[in-house]
């Protein structure tokens, strides 16, 4: 049972309280199924107990029917044959099931809809094959961390050459700022040549950002910007015009507060305050040219993934200015080296990908091993200190895909066939017990035995050879956070300012 969270609603007539247990909200689905015969969904929450489930196959009219026929939704109805939405083929070096753990990330899954939890079904939805896939994935390639950060409804998004952008934690609404001008942009002024994809990291807690520059030749530099305005404030309300007198008039962009901040460069840090990288293995493609995954640590110290296609990845960490006394990289933390992969270079679907637990406070960053979405490599950062462990799994066959449960753990989950009355297999990673128990920049068996605790336990949707696909659900991260009161620390997680 977890601890209940009494939370106030505002109601027409006054207030009214209603308790939660934030263990109870979904945690995950898993997909299954093939057009010609059955398909679904079974999600759980984060006890692991059945909160909904969702399958059917060739039946009637107004059921969920999953053959291209009359009695289908649109999207079954257009779709159903595509292996975007089906699980009878596994990761291996298939480009397109939706098992692939490049499809998987902070914003959920990019072939599904996730539903609201508030609602009587918390059971995702497919999207239409790969056109929907290609519109959400610039999310997917854009989106940056947010390290200990415990209201995790919001995303911050930076394109190659400093676009950057923040709203609710959604790939569509980026699509529509990204590709149609619907959100606010800001132009972030370079430190020393340009912002990189997604590769920025922003710390609300000590109000600071730090966008990673390249010159696009492999070489690396991070820029901190300190006392940010409150981006969760801006993401919540759309208006990047807070404070601002209202007019008959257009508003220039540059009198946006957000605006005017960014362009005041003395907020920025200063070009030897973090030394280039250095030690990168190996240079391949725009994966590791102009992308990667970043974490600002609460000492100031930075942390950053990259996949590196067609040999595999590295981590490079800087030190702290303040604890550490300079700001160098400290080269290459850790190089895992295998075989062919793929990033964005074959498509914005594909590449490195980040998630983070519910406090905030571990962030892991993957790649595949192998092709698009084959295997795991993985680096797990703790925020607090910059400590991280890692996994290099190889395999050719299954894929890997780590999802937040409860406060500050992951599961680990296998797109391994769930055929022979096997069902779906997952592991726990207790963060604070592997952090506490193993030496920094080591490997903690992350993914030991995945394959076996929760043999015949867990049904999936579908009856016969199936590579399940996993759909993070979005959940309310504060009520897993409550408990520890952020303004107690001196921090209030709703201050505007």
């Amino acid at each position: 049972m977890g601890r209940r969270v009494s939370v106030v609603q505002q109601t027409s007539s006054g207030s009214s309280t209603l308790t939660k247990d934030p263990f109870e909200q979904p945690c995950f689905s898993h997909f299954g199924g093939y057009y010609s015969n059955a398909k679904g969904w079974f999600t759980l929450d984060h006890n692991l107990n059945m909160s909904n489930h969702m399958t059917g196959a060739n039946g009637g009219y107004n059921s969920w029917t999953c053959d291209n026929n009359s009695y289908s939704t649109e999207f079954s109805n257009t779709f159903a044959s595509s292996s975007w939405i089906q699980s009878q083929g596994n990761a291996s070096s298939n480009s397109s099931y939706p098992c692939l753990n490049t499809f998987v990330g902070y914003l959920g899954h990019m072939g599904m809809i996730g539903s609201s939890n508030s609602g009587g079904n918390p059971t995702p939805w497919i999207v239409g094959s790969d056109n929907g896939y290609s519109r959400r994935s610039y999310a997917f390639r854009d989106v940056g961390t947010l390290p200990g950060e415990t209201h995790q409804d919001y995303a911050i998004f930076c394109e190659f050459g400093g676009n950057f952008r923040v709203c609710r934690r959604n790939a569509n609404l980026y699509y529509m700022g990204q590709q149609y001008g619907r959100l606010p942009v800001t132009d972030i002024p370079n430190g020393w040549s340009s912002q990189m994809y997604g590769t920025c990291s922003y710390n609300r807690k000590r109000n600071k950002l730090v966008f990673m520059e390249t010159d696009d030749g492999f070489n690396f530099q991070p820029f901190v910007w300190s006392n940010v305005p409150n981006l969760r404030s801006y993401a919540a309300s759309d208006n990047w015009y807070q404070g601002v007198t209202e007019s008959s008039s257009a508003i220039s962009n540059s009198n946006r507060p957000l605006d005017q901040y960014f362009a005041n460069t003395s907020n920025r840090s200063s070009t030897n305050y973090y030394g280039q990288a250095s030690g990168k293995p190996t240079n391949q493609t725009t994966e590791d040219r102009r992308r990667g995954q970043l974490v600002l640590c609460d000492n100031d110290r930075l942390v950053m993934f990259q996949m590196i296609p067609s040999y595999g990845s590295w981590v490079t960490r800087w030190n702290s200015p303040t604890v550490d006394g300079n700001g160098n990289n400290t080269g290459a933390l850790r190089d895992m080296s295998w075989t062919t992969s793929y990033g964005i270079d074959q498509g914005t679907y594909y590449g490195s990908r980040f998630t983070q637990t519910s406090d905030g406070r571990y962030i892991a960053m993957y790649c595949p091993a192998y092709y698009y979405g084959s295997g795991l490599m993985c680096a797990i950062t703790r925020v607090s200190d910059g400590k991280t462990l890692y996994t290099n799994w190889q395999s050719s066959d299954n894929s890997i895909v780590p999802i937040p449960i409860g406060k500050s753990n992951f599961l680990m989950c296998s797109s391994s066939n769930t055929d022979s009355g096997h069902g779906v297999k997952f592991i726990q990673f207790n963060c604070d017990y592997r952090f506490g128990n193993s030496n920094d920049n080591t490997d903690p068996g992350m993914i030991n035995n995945y394959d076996d605790p929760t043999r015949y336990c867990f049904d999936h949707a579908y009856y016969t050879t199936s590579y399940p696909a996993y759909i993070p659900a979005m959940y309310d991260t504060s009520l897993f956070n409550t408990e520890t009161s952020d303004v107690k620390d001196g921090y209030d997680p709703m201050s505007t300012s």
